[in-house]
């Protein structure tokens, strides 16, 4: 089986913890959207949510790149934090099976 990148920008977040909550919840949805069944190369296949502490980005571009690459199939989403010009935000991204 394969596997497909997929993620979330989560904004509004006040700080790293809210920013796992929203995007456990995102996770969630796309259980309910996408159905529970495994293998949809969704969200819906992260197991939970990390904040990658060593990186932090300034645009989503290279936020987006570098969580391709660390990215692992059937583990968590991993979140970085990109500090715009106007608002913080956290990027998650999961390799997730397809």
């Amino acid at each position: 089986m394969g596997a497909c990148f997929d993620g979330t920008v989560i904004r509004g977040a006040n700080n790293e913890h809210e920013a796992l909550v929203m995007c456990m919840q995102a996770i969630t949805d796309s259980q309910w959207d996408n159905g529970h069944i495994g293998y949809t190369g969704t969200l819906a296949e992260a197991d939970g949510a990390v904040i990658d502490r060593s990186k932090t980005f300034d645009n989503t571009d290279d936020a987006w790149e570098y969580l391709e690459e660390v990215a692992e199939k059937w583990g968590p989403a991993v979140g970085v934090k990109v500090t715009l010009e106007n608002e913080t935000v956290y990027v998650f991204g999961a390799l997730c099976s397809s």
